[in-house]
């Protein structure tokens, strides 16, 4: 079976988990934080590697709209190295 050309069945509403990479894990928590807004979220640090930092963000989104917009808002957060 060829699954190259289907996307993944995701039931809304459902948390979705995120990892930021980043060099300042305080200024990360604020940012991420302030993206995740009224929004049923939880927040952990994770690893450190040198002068990176990664935190687990699991966040409660709606809707795929919802779930990309939040992707990009975290990748502009200044000092995010990836988002994954």
């Amino acid at each position: 079976m060829d699954l190259r050309n289907q996307s993944p069945q995701i039931d809304y509403p459902c948390f979705w988990e995120y990892c930021v990479i980043g060099q300042d894990p305080s200024f990360l928590s604020r940012e991420i934080r302030s993206v995740a807004g009224n929004r049923r979220f939880t927040l952990k640090a994770a690893n450190q590697k040198g002068v990176w930092h990664s935190l687990h963000l699991s966040l409660w989104v709606h809707n795929e709209e919802e779930r990309n917009s939040a992707y990009v808002a975290l990748k502009e957060i200044t000092g995010v190295r990836m988002v994954i």
